[in-house]
């Protein structure tokens, strides 16, 4: 994964929860190597700290049995946050927001932003 200086990114695992590295932490890379990412946080109790992001191994959990092996993938838990769902917003502060409404969805936006 390539990843640019500044560019926001959201965690997709809980790797540390004591130094904030939970799912749904929203961090902004300062450097990205090929084995760690290094970031800021920007969300929650521990927002300004540097931490670094190493690759994990993913595997899947095939429930079926569809395959006779397990696939093994060695990645980074996380992925490029300039979109979110209003459930991942959920007690964040985001000074600028762009939304997108659909007709059934404006009540439950309203809800979350008052």
């Amino acid at each position: 994964m390539v990843l640019k200086v500044d560019t926001p990114i959201i965690m997709i695992r809980n790797l540390n929860s004591d130094e904030g590295l939970c799912n749904g932490a929203r961090l902004r890379v300062v450097s990205s190597r090929e084995k760690c990412i290094d970031a800021t946080i920007m969300s929650g109790t521990r927002r300004g700290q540097r931490v670094f992001i190493p690759r994990i191994v993913f595997i899947s959990d095939d429930e079926d049995k569809e395959f006779p092996f397990a696939l093994r993938r060695k990645q980074f838990p996380v992925v490029p946050a300039f979109a979110m769902t209003i459930n991942k917003a959920q007690d964040q502060s985001i000074h600028n927001v762009g939304i997108y409404l659909v007709y059934r969805e404006i009540f439950s936006v309203v809800n979350c932003i008052s």
